[in-house]
């Protein structure tokens, strides 16, 4: 056998090559990326109504800052104030009043007797020593109205 083109009729012989696109390959990618990118450009904002910009003004201009309360100074030698309070927390209230003459103070948290002082160390010494009042005593020696009245009639 011979070539198959010699055997061939002439109607199924190859036919004449086609005409190809200048850009080739290259030309293709090139029209897939352009229609990607207007696939997916950014949507231009719809149209609303004109805002006034916004004036920011400068810093210096604003009002200054305010606060809650006003924030009081410190407690003189507040270490010290705070190992008084702690030793005698079991009785005693210890605070400090701003603007006193006597700025320390303690409330007997049995009694609710209070205790005030200019000095640190009086007020430590005062409650160390302090002894609430023994709790008969106030009532030694006054009679009240029934008890009165029954103790006048036994006596008859």
């Amino acid at each position: 056998m011979n070539a198959p083109s010699a055997t061939l009729p002439t109607a199924i012989k190859r036919a004449p090559a086609t005409r190809r696109s200048p850009f080739g390959v290259t030309g293709l990618l090139l029209g897939i990326a352009v229609l990607l990118l207007a696939a997916f450009r950014p949507v231009p904002a719809s149209p609303s109504p004109r805002r006034r910009p916004v004036v920011h003004r400068p810093r210096h201009a604003a009002p200054p800052p305010r606060q809650a309360r006003a924030i009081p100074p410190r407690i003189p030698d507040y270490a010290a104030f705070a190992a008084c309070a702690e030793a005698h927390s079991a009785r005693w209230e210890t605070t400090y009043e701003y603007g006193s003459a006597s700025p320390y103070r303690a409330r007997n948290r049995v009694t609710g007797h209070v205790v005030a002082v200019s000095d640190l160390d009086l007020l430590d010494h005062i409650l160390t020593t302090y002894e609430p009042p023994h709790p008969v005593r106030g009532y030694y020696g006054q009679l009240r109205g029934p008890v009165r009245a029954h103790a006048a009639g036994a006596a008859r």
